[in-house]
């Protein structure tokens, strides 16, 4: 058996902390949260301190701290420094390996959360949401502080679960995850998180009988991100009448009714927040009933042009690359973050943040 280095060690500690932090339900302002990202921090120090980095790798990881430090000292979120230092401190470390012990982690803390609180073990936070058309229905966050959040912790076991398994996803393995999606969807009844499970393993059904990728598929793909801030951005701007009118009569169906709320929200972000550099203090823009779900928009207003360009920039190369190199299952993981990040703010909120890698 291979021998781990040290720094391995510490930078898997940082992941599996975080990772265990979150499966359990765990969210910025808690005092066990606070204590074990303090923790985990000690570990990405350590690693780093151990890795050898060239001067070029060394300039670009000090930006980008420092870009994270300034807006999290501005926004005071520090969602975006937890992502910084898990990029960071990737270098040396096996993805799969990365992939794989957030599985073992997510497994066992998810897991069991979602079984201690749906056998009634421990109380589970809920809510209570008209939904459907249907009239009002109990959500079940499941021990997460919402029945969203619940939905995309099962879209995180889903994407590691995905990229462990590799050339072994099959369509076994494609149905049981969905049915599981199912399952979940019983208690969370997030239309939002259904579709993006739904969509990532319809990705990877399509996958299977795909060989090799067209030109025209390879366009489509390499358009997914423009189009996704084109819905994030744009369309909750032009479209302010047709999002008013499927809320407040529910001209579209309920669906649309969900999503037009938040495009509302959107808007009232964007056009009340100009731009900046490293974003606004989140607490100052919020209200009682106003909150930021779009990771796209999140990302913009509380962290600031140069973070977003930063992320942009490099979701753009990596779609490009795994295009080339034909890597299916990668870019399934990678266009479902960005779909969910229309209507959700996991990306880079503590209250919801997830690893994506």
């Amino acid at each position: 058996m291979k021998q781990i280095a040290l720094a391995e060690i510490f930078y898997l500690s940082y992941i599996a902390i975080m990772f265990f932090v979150k499966g359990i339900g765990l969210y910025d302002g808690q005092f066990l949260f606070t204590l074990l990202l303090v923790v985990a921090v000690f570990c990405y120090g350590l690693k780093m301190l151990m890795t050898s980095y060239t001067v070029k790798e060394f300039v670009v990881v000090a930006l980008l701290i420092l870009a994270g430090g300034i807006s999290y000292f501005v926004s005071g979120e520090k969602g975006i420094l937890i992502y910084i230092f898990m990029v960071t401190g990737m270098k040396n470390v096996p993805l799969k390996r990365i992939f794989s012990v957030g599985l073992v982690t997510w497994t066992i803390s998810f897991g069991g959360m979602f079984l201690l609180t749906a056998t009634n073990i421990i109380a589970s936070p809920f809510k209570i949401h008209e939904k459907f058309g249907l009239g009002f229905f109990i959500r079940w966050g499941l021990g997460h502080s919402h029945p969203n959040v619940l939905h995309i912790s099962y879209l995180t076991f889903v994407m590691l679960a995905l990229y462990v398994l590799g050339q072994r996803v099959n369509l076994k393995w494609l149905a049981l995850l969905m049915a599981g999606n199912l399952y979940v969807f019983l208690y969370s009844l997030s239309n939002t998180g259904m579709l993006a499970v739904t969509f990532l393993l319809g990705l990877n059904l399509y996958f299977l009988f795909r060989k090799r990728l067209t030109i025209a598929e390879k366009i489509l793909i390499n358009s997914f991100l423009p189009l996704c801030l084109f819905f994030s951005f744009i369309a909750p701007l032009i479209f302010y009448n047709i999002w008013l009118d499927a809320f407040y009569h529910n001209s579209l169906g309920a669906f649309f009714k969900t999503m037009a709320s938040r495009f509302l929200l959107s808007r009232t972000f964007l056009i009340e927040n100009p731009p900046s550099l490293f974003g606004v203090y989140y607490a100052d823009i919020l209200t009682h009933w106003a909150t930021l779900d779009s990771s796209f928009v999140f990302i913009y207003v509380v962290h600031g042009v140069i973070l977003s360009l930063i992320i942009l920039i490099a979701y753009f190369l990596i779609i490009y690359r795994f295009t080339l190199a034909e890597k299916k299952l990668e870019l399934s993981i990678v266009l479902t973050v960005l779909l969910a990040g229309i209507s959700e703010q996991y990306k880079v909120h503590t209250k919801e943040v997830k690893a994506h890698l």
